[in-house]
């Protein structure tokens, strides 16, 4: 998956799957998602990146990488009990693939992970990809729900970018919607656009999920966001996927950037359907 908000020619390019001889080089990288009321740090992406001929590689986290991402995790979960700030305390957010979903064993397999690192279930987040709610609906609403057992949180990533409709969002088991990032450049320039995230976040919203902007790369959006009733924000403007040691820069940078801009309205579902009717009217 492309890294929302990276630059039209990316240093770090989606590819496959790395060898396993490829495995011991390779790294893991992290990217706040930031509260657009608060500044606040909600959760830390893992993203996995690995060396190749013709540059460097990004996908789906793989058993080492999301073992390291929880173990990581519970670092910064005992350093904000002594009063640390920055990343600790925030959830962890991993992208998980297809292959993973279907697999039988990888339910099992995170809660293994879970245990072996003492990370708490609720401050895991694995986030799927709008692709797999195209696959056999059914196998995956079990899937999800065998991981909310656990008690594992979750996220659709990149909602937006396929066929998926709204539908699909009552029948899933889920705690966010990340909008996608083609989605979230248009809005400020296709008044159409603007009613469609506007409906996606408050349709979301009466569903009882939390809505993550993807791709925020300018500051009129985080305003525009705010004001739309977005949660959250993730994106090269708040920082692009860094090593953990860079990580408490970029989220103090972060909130000094989200703090100012935060002009949420909160509305009940029925005066977010009256705003939703009234965008369709001047569109």
């Amino acid at each position: 998956m492309r890294q929302p908000g990276s630059p039209p020619t990316p240093r770090w390019v989606a590819g496959s799957v790395p060898h396993s001889t490829t495995v011991s080089r390779s790294t893991l990288r992290y990217q706040p998602r930031v509260d657009l009321l608060t500044g606040e740090v909600l959760a830390t992406e893992a993203l996995v990146y690995w060396p190749r001929p013709a540059g460097s590689a990004m996908g789906p986290l793989g058993e080492w990488a999301i073992r390291a991402a929880c173990r990581q995790a519970a670092l910064w979960h005992r350093q904000a009990a002594t009063g640390a700030t920055g990343a600790a305390g925030a959830a962890m957010a991993v992208n998980v693939s297809p292959s993973q979903l279907t697999d039988p064993d990888f339910v099992n397999l995170v809660a293994d992970m879970l245990r072996e690192t003492g990370l708490r279930p609720g401050q895991l987040s694995m986030e799927v990809g709008e692709p797999s709610m195209s696959t056999d609906r059914g196998a995956l609403v079990a899937v999800l729900n065998a991981l909310r057992e656990v008690g594992v949180r979750l996220a659709v990533d990149g909602f937006g970018a396929g066929s998926s409709s709204l539908a699909v969002l009552r029948h899933l088991p889920l705690d966010w919607v990340k909008i996608d990032e083609a989605l979230v450049r248009s809005v400020a320039v296709e008044s159409t656009d603007a009613v469609l995230m506007r409906l996606v976040i408050k349709s979301a919203h009466c569903l009882g999920l939390r809505v993550c902007a993807q791709g925020a790369d300018r500051h009129a959006q985080l305003e525009q966001l705010a004001t739309m009733g977005c949660d959250a924000v993730q994106g090269h403007l708040l920082g692009g996927p860094v090593e953990v040691e860079l990580l408490d820069t970029r989220t103090h940078s972060a909130r000094r950037l989200v703090v100012p801009n935060a002009r949420r309205h909160r509305r009940t579902c029925a005066e977010h359907l009256v705003a939703v009717v009234r965008d369709l009217g001047r569109s």
